[in-house]
């Protein structure tokens, strides 16, 4: 394709989004090469392997532009007197795809198109005389123009090699239209409409809207939020179908042929599904938002395994988004072996902890080994035995009478019962509370459902004896076995219960320490001024806010998630460290920065009166900040 010229006037924009600059310092006598240099202390290159069994290994982020080494800032302040700029870097990448001699990058954050080049591995921006509001996606037509989903302006954009944009891509006025991923098919531009749940065909050439297929629905061609798009080699379309946690395949005339994958956590099903992208081979790739992985399938859609994950050990996939295929090796952290056998590389947009695109080198599945990923073997006691399903371990739940019958267990023990082993090591820990009233404004239980003095319990939602007769089979995608569950509707059986329009409990407007249980594990007590995260949190750190909300842009060129106070960097955050988290005004996870360090997640009332300890903005604060934006910032940082 024809490659986008750098923005020169990339340096105007607002330095609260990130600190960046256009402009390499070049010094007679230093090497501002990142070749063979490491970015914010990123481990050393190296060779890495991995089992015979698996499809893919992580080489760690792509490198981009290193930060000034002290003694080029001390050479730059010498010869200048200016601290040089830090190099251009990611805030928030949402989409990708690959360019003449690297990539291009969309930055949602900064909306703006980043181009990587592979041969000096640094970020340079996009020429483009018309910025665009909010990207969601990118793609690149057949002749090399750039076209861009603007979700912001509600349109699709095309921009020439000039950064000129020569079409603008609309339905009929007043159409909901949200544009999330775009490919060419033919002569025409397929745009996934996640506003108005179908798929918005425009003639590529000349702007006009064409047609629209489907509606929203869980039927063949039907949608519940289209996301990602790609075209397949055969000329079909692939199409993200994320409520629905599948993939369409569609005719180029609309018609439906099939699904991949389905709901669930095992290999080859989903959660959230977000993006897609297609190998050489027609390997197709998908990412999901839920499980924290990438989902790969054979052309056929047969699942070949998936990689990533939010536990992967040293390299954790956390909230992938765009994905790319390149076949050269691009400049990463680390190099396969050459034993692996890589075929291409796949990358893959990460929007949390470290920004960047991390990249996977892929071989796909070895003749005779196991394809199915292994599931949460890093997270829970492996010792420890699942009587569930198994017809001879009733006794691990249930007593026995004096005839030595299996006894039925008092409804006042259940949940104690459950919870000795749901406690996130023996088993999984469910988040949502029991013991509070089911029936409210809000919510209102189903008659047949049990509830434990008319509030809710284990059993309430998880109908157990399902498993006790002899014939019953393991539902696969719901091996919980949530009552009034659907396969196409994840989410039928809340409605269940959650009976009023906006059905979604925040549990941070709500007064009654049972609304506790949905991040902490225990009630805590507050009544005795201190802040609610001195009561153990699920997870103690960020990750407890994430499973519900997506993060947002951060104006920290390093990000502030797990920063460290002894980082001497941070000499000021330190500073702040020994006052502020000494009465709990900013707390911290274990000395590091976390989601709840600026964000009050308490409701008011929840302290004592006059008590600085949990104190928010005030005003039209929509964040919740615990202090106004600038003192925020001051508080830890100084003037």
């Amino acid at each position: 394709m024809k490659q986008l010229k750098p923005n020169k006037s990339a340096t105007a924009r607002p330095l609260r989004l990130c600190a960046i600059a256009g402009i390499t310092l070049l010094l007679v006598g230093l090497s501002l090469s990142c070749a063979g240099r490491n970015q914010g202390g990123a481990e050393p290159a190296r060779n890495v392997s991995e089992s015979d069994g698996a499809v893919a290994v992580s080489l760690g982020n792509l490198r981009v532009g290193r930060a000034p080494t002290p003694t080029e800032v001390a050479v730059s302040e010498v010869l200048f007197g200016a601290t040089p700029e830090q190099p251009i870097n990611f805030v928030k990448p949402v989409d990708l795809r690959a360019a003449k001699g690297g990539l291009l990058i969309a930055d949602g954050a900064m909306s703006a198109i980043l181009y990587w080049r592979a041969a000096g591995a640094d970020l340079a921006f996009a020429s483009l005389k018309s910025a665009p509001r909010a990207i969601s996606a990118i793609a690149v037509a057949p002749n090399g123009d750039l076209l861009i989903a603007d979700a912001g302006a509600r349109e699709v954009l095309r921009a020439n090699a000039a950064g000129e944009i020569v079409q603008h891509y609309k339905p009929a006025p007043g159409a909901p239209f949200r544009p999330a991923g775009l490919t060419v098919i033919g002569d025409e531009l397929w745009v996934s409409n996640a506003a108005g749940h179908r798929i918005e065909v425009f003639e590529a050439n000349n702007g006009a809207w064409a047609r629209s297929i489907g509606n929203r629905g869980r039927g063949n061609a039907e949608f519940g939020i289209p996301l990602g798009i790609a075209a397949l080699p055969d000329g079909n379309v692939a199409i993200v179908d994320m409520l629905n946690c599948r993939v369409q395949v569609l005719a180029p005339d609309g018609h439906w042929l099939r699904d991949i994958g389905g709901p669930g956590d095992a290999g080859g099903r989903f959660g959230r599904p977000r993006t897609i992208a297609v190998g050489p081979d027609g390997v197709i790739f998908i990412s999901d938002a839920a499980t924290q992985r990438v989902h790969a399938f054979s052309p056929e859609g047969q699942s070949l395994g998936a990689f990533g994950g939010s536990e992967g050990g040293a390299a954790p996939l956390v909230l992938p988004a765009g994905i790319a295929v390149i076949s050269d090796a691009p400049t990463a952290e680390r190099v396969a072996s050459a034993s692996f056998g890589a075929k291409y590389y796949v990358l893959v947009a990460e929007q949390l902890l470290r920004p960047g695109i991390r990249v996977y080198a892929w071989r796909g599945p070895m003749i005779s080994k196991t394809t199915e990923p292994r599931e949460h073997r890093a997270l829970f006691v492996s010792s420890v035995a699942n009587p569930h399903w198994v017809p001879d371990r009733c006794d691990a739940c249930h007593g026995k009478n004096a005839g030595g019958a299996i006894a039925p267990i008092p409804a006042d023990q259940v949940d104690r019962l459950c919870l000795n082993c749901h406690d996130g090591r023996k088993a999984p820990e469910e988040a949502h509370p029991i013991g509070r009233p089911a029936d409210s404004a809000q919510t209102r239980a189903p008659a047949d459902w049990p509830l434990v003095d008319g509030k809710l319990g284990c059993l309430t939602c998880h109908d157990i004896q399902a498993h006790c007769d002899a014939t019953a089979r393991r539902l696969v995608g719901n091996a919980a076995l949530v009552r009034g569950y659907e396969a196409g509707a994840p989410l039928a059986s809340c409605r269940q219960c959650h009976v009023a329009e906006q059905w979604r409990v925040n549990p941070h407007r709500a007064s009654d320490a049972a609304s506790c249980a949905f991040c902490h594990s225990k009630a805590p007590a507050i009544d005795a001024g201190v802040r609610s995260g001195e009561a153990a949190l699920h997870v103690n750190d960020s990750r407890v806010c994430l499973g519900c909300h997506s993060p947002h842009a951060d104006p920290a060129p390093r990000g502030h998630l797990g920063a460290a106070m002894r980082d001497p960097y941070e000499v000021n955050l330190k500073r702040a460290a020994d006052t502020l988290h000494a009465g709990s005004l900013l707390p911290l996870a274990d000395g590091s920065v976390a989601c709840y360090t600026c964000h009050n997640p308490h409701a008011p009332g929840l302290f004592l009166a006059g008590s600085d300890v949990g104190r928010r903005a005030g005003g039209d604060d929509p964040y919740d900040l615990r202090l106004p934006e600038a003192a925020l910032c001051i508080a830890c940082h100084g003037k």
